[in-house]
């Protein structure tokens, strides 16, 4: 069968589009649609090869294309005879990593613990707006009959998330070992009040959420290590040359 009879396939970005006529074919060449780079095929051929090296298309009849590595495979669904493609699925980003192996890991990991910190923030905002509608410390579970106690400690409350949230944004603007470091050891500490005053509640949701806390804020704390060691490493690469 002659090209100009043939029935192609062009393929592209994992996907074949076709039949389609070789009349057609130059259309989209002149359109810029194909291009040298994209991959043809047609029945009879054993594998995929670059439109421009399809006599007729691009390159003259009388000249020879060169040698070029095997060109990927692709599947179509019209035509289980033509080569399949193997399909890549993309790696999910992983947010809690304990031992970061690159520089994006380590972001990530960086970023758990900002997301961990403005929870932590966001506890204290609510429990604040709570104890302010309520009259009730959320905490303590205690009534403030006292008008300046419940507006001190609706105060102190926003204050401290407000504290909180601050340092959760310097970790993401700047990426540092004391902000993690500083944010678990003070969640340790409430979660060891709250233990020792269960008055206010031990529900299990609660505790699946100081988990995935903890757990952020020891990630952030390995991804800003491994961040200052790749920095480290440079400058002292910096220094050699």
């Amino acid at each position: 069968m002659s090209a100009m009879d043939a029935a192609w396939h062009v393929g592209g970005n994992g996907v074949t589009r076709g039949p389609l006529s070789f009349d057609h074919l130059v259309h989209e060449i002149a359109e810029g649609t194909i291009t040298a780079d994209t991959f043809v095929w047609r029945t009879g051929w054993a594998d995929w090869v670059r439109a421009g090296e399809v006599e007729g298309l691009f390159l003259p009849p009388a000249v020879r294309p060169r040698p070029v590595p095997p060109p990927p495979a692709f599947h179509s669904h019209e035509d289980q005879t033509m080569p399949r493609a193997e399909v890549v699925k993309p790696t999910r980003p992983k947010w809690l990593v304990w031992d970061p192996s690159t520089e994006a890991e380590a972001k990530n990991a960086l970023t758990a613990g900002v997301g961990a910190g403005y929870v932590f923030a966001g506890m204290y905002a609510i429990g604040g707006l709570m104890t302010y509608a309520t009259g009730m410390d959320v905490t303590t579970r205690s009534k403030l009959t006292d008008a300046d106690d419940l507006v001190s400690t609706v105060v102190a409350a926003e204050a401290i998330a407000v504290l909180i949230g601050g340092l959760a944004y310097w970790l993401k603007r700047r990426p540092n070992v004391i902000v993690p470091l500083v944010l678990l050891t003070w969640f340790v500490v409430e979660i060891l009040v709250k233990i020792a005053n269960p008055t206010g509640g031990t529900h299990v949701g609660w505790w699946f959420m100081y988990a995935f806390m903890i757990a952020g804020f020891v990630s952030s704390a390995r991804g800003a290590l491994f961040l200052r060691a790749k920095r480290r490493a440079a400058t002292k690469r910096g220094s050699a040359t």
